[in-house]
């Protein structure tokens, strides 16, 4: 995304914003996400934001993830949950989570050029650049960014044919690398999207792979009904 002009009434959103990279740890880091949210549902309603204004906040969080994007991929795994490769992972996640809300916030005022950008971004910065999958940081907040504009008629229906079918296609994509093989136990259809075959073998994945494949599992899950969310008004953009 471009850089942004100043905008001097957005002082104490980006003041929240700078933060988000200083938190010490997980809790501090869900603070600091609070925080953000906080400033921009404040500002939201008074004075109120433009589309160039949504468009400088998104571009911050952008360019906070690509840096810790960076970090995330050259620093080595930590098995004690500490380090730069655990804290940019945190940082990822809430300023992922944090577009999200911008995007909620702003659908009806972001125009084109912002919503082209933001697309344009999480198609370049999700996939792994070794080709091997995704930056799972970044999946659920990213994924649900997609859900939100593509489910937005206008949006949708100023993509150029081209556009259309590269986002219809990196989301089919997301859909097959990121679907699990099995559901989570007790599953029930989100967002009105089809819940997924059981296991056949009745196991549940955690006693099988341990709380942490669970977790992946079901935020995996997650993203494929996003993206199963995206997927019917933007794949008739698409065709037309």
């Amino acid at each position: 995304m471009a850089d942004p002009d100043d905008n001097h009434h957005l002082h104490d959103v980006r003041a929240a914003i700078k933060r988000l990279p200083t938190a010490a740890n997980i809790g501090d880091c869900q603070k600091r996400e609070d925080e953000a949210k906080f400033e921009l549902t404040k500002r939201v309603t008074k004075p109120g934001l433009t589309d160039k204004d949504y468009h400088d906040i998104l571009t911050r969080f952008a360019q906070e993830n690509l840096d810790q994007r960076s970090l995330w991929l050259h620093a080595k795994p930590s098995k004690t949950g500490s380090g730069k490769r655990p804290k940019a992972q945190r940082i990822m996640m809430s300023c992922a989570e944090c577009m999200r809300h911008t995007v909620e916030l702003g659908l009806l005022t972001i125009r084109y050029k912002t919503m082209r950008a933001l697309v344009d971004h999480i198609l370049q910065a999700l996939p792994d650049p070794s080709g091997s999958g995704y930056i799972d940081p970044l999946v659920p907040g990213y994924i649900k960014c997609l859900r939100l504009v593509l489910q937005h008629p206008p949006h949708v229906e100023h993509l150029p044919v081209k556009e259309s079918s590269a986002t219809m296609k990196f989301c089919l994509e997301a859909f097959t690398a990121l679907a699990p093989e099995t559901q989570p136990p007790g599953a029930t259809k989100r967002y009105a999207t089809p819940a997924m075959t059981p296991d056949p073998s009745g196991e549940a994945p955690a006693r099988r792979e341990g709380a942490s494949s669970q977790r992946n599992a079901s935020s995996s899950h997650a993203a494929v009904d996003d993206l199963l969310g995206t997927y019917s008004p933007h794949a008739e953009r698409a065709t037309d």
